[in-house]
């Protein structure tokens, strides 16, 4: 049968059939839009309200000084900048040097936001032997919490014709007695030292060509205490942060007549050597072309720690100056029996 021959009736059944079918189809296609457009109006989310931490306030120019190989010098200095780049004021708590030699400095402890400042590390050549070397001192600071940052000095040192030992002093005193310590001024070149002038930067430490009356180098005895306790109290606290007070300066004139002593009459013991870092007294014998210094601690010392940096001027060309820092530990403060009330932290 031909499809003309379909009567009209049929053709509109079959067009009717389909209908349902185009519906469904365009249903599916429109769907997703339709609710993609509606979904924001069925639920709103919930912003998210915690804080994200905030990050370090302190910023500094450079973390890492490399002087790489220096030449013969009093003192070499690596210079850390930084700035507090956060909203809050920032309390610098403490400064801790790998080594105590490098005698690390700042201006003050606060600062404001937006404040610059620097700190400032020294060494002194004559104090350490030849060699590649890398110190560090940690910044421990506070603006919303407690942190840490970590500087880095390196450098290459040559061999030094004029030395000083021990690098650093740490003096115990706690009699009723003056204590004193001898330090070695040696040239490796065999030349005779010539000092012109000492200077102390505390009035409790007196420095003298002259040994004190009844003082004999076999006195010294080892240190009792540890290396590691000699570690310790190298690192700098805050009451270290601020300048120090201005050197007070006591000429030794050049006519004053030197000591003569000899290898066999002067010797000091000494405890095995760490580098830099032993503060001890050696125990090598005492050398004709040295010179030695003695470094007297005043009997009337007030309770606590204090701090001074022994200057010695030479005629040496290349190491005019030799600087040796000394920590002095006097008495605890006592407290009366019958006080039992607290009254804040000793600073």
């Amino acid at each position: 049968m031909s499809q003309a021959s379909i009567p009209p009736a049929s053709r509109t059944t079959s067009t009717r059939g389909n209908l349902p079918l185009a519906v469904v189809l365009c249903l599916i296609v429109m769907a997703p839009p339709a609710l993609a457009w509606a979904a924001p109006f069925w639920s709103q989310p919930t912003p998210w309200k915690q804080a994200l931490p905030a990050g370090p306030a302190l910023a500094f120019s450079q973390y890492a000084v490399d002087l790489g190989k220096v030449r013969p010098a009093d003192e070499l200095r690596a210079t850390f900048r930084f700035r507090n780049t956060s909203t809050v004021p920032v309390t610098i708590q403490e400064l801790i040097p790998s080594c105590g030699c490098l005698m690390p400095r700042l201006d003050k402890q606060v600062y404001a936001p937006g404040e610059a400042g620097q700190i400032n590390l020294r060494m002194q050549p004559a104090n350490e032997t030849p060699g590649e070397k890398e110190f560090f001192c940690d910044v421990v600071y506070r603006d919303t919490q407690t942190r840490t940052d970590r500087l880095t000095f390196r450098l290459h040192l040559p061999e030094q014709r004029l030395s000083v030992r021990p690098p650093a002093l740490i003096v115990y005193q706690l009699s009723n007695q003056p204590t004193t310590q001898p330090l070695f001024v040696h040239d490796s070149r065999g030349h005779q030292v010539e000092i012109l002038s000492l200077r102390t930067g505390s009035p409790f430490v007196k420095a003298s060509l002259t040994p004190p009356e009844g003082f004999s180098l076999e006195q010294i005895q080892p240190a009792q205490k540890s290396k590691e306790a000699a570690q310790a109290v190298s690192a700098l606290t805050p009451a270290n942060i601020n300048p120090p007070v201005k050197p007070s300066l006591t000429p030794i004139p050049e006519t004053e007549p030197l000591p003569e002593t000899t290898a066999g009459k002067n010797r000091s013991q000494r405890r095995p050597s760490a580098g830099h870092s032993d503060p001890f007294v050696t125990e090598e014998a005492h050398q004709p072309n040295e010179k030695i210094v003695y470094i007297t601690v005043v009997a009337e010392l007030p309770p606590g720690r204090h701090h001074a940096l022994i200057e010695i001027e030479t005629t040496d060309p290349e190491t005019r100056f030799l600087k040796v820092p000394v920590m002095i530990q006097g008495r605890n403060v006592e407290r009366p029996k019958d006080m039992h009330q607290s009254h804040g932290l000793r600073k």
